[in-house]
């Protein structure tokens, strides 16, 4: 009965345990104040941009999965996204949008 009772006991910690993760398994938190490109990335450039710029058939041929694309036309989307031109579909969250022309202005640093 008592190892009954353990192995029970022994099963139901188990169940408390947290599942080892990888680190791409996470979502990052609403984060409006670091300058990375993965903060920016997940607050602002995914919500509001991927939807259309991704993909063989990206809006305008620009296409903004990655960092380098990203880097590449971080004036036009600066000028873009600061105007109200885009996005066009959506609003983007203003909090959102300070910290993608923040980054932006501080040099579009990938870390």
């Amino acid at each position: 009965m008592k190892r009954t009772i353990l192995v029970l006991f022994t099963i139901s910690l188990a169940g408390c345990a947290p599942a080892t993760r990888g680190e791409s398994d996470f979502i990052v938190a609403a984060d409006f104040q670091t300058l990375t490109y993965q903060n920016v990335n997940a607050n602002a450039i995914q919500p509001a941009c991927v939807r259309c710029h991704a993909g063989e058939d990206a809006a305008a041929d620009v296409n903004l999965e990655t960092y380098a694309e990203v880097f590449k036309n971080r004036a036009e989307i600066a000028v873009q996204v600061e105007s109200g031109k885009m996005p066009r579909r959506s609003t983007m969250d203003p909090q959102a949008k300070d910290l993608l022309l923040k980054w932006i202005a501080a040099g579009a640093p990938e870390t």
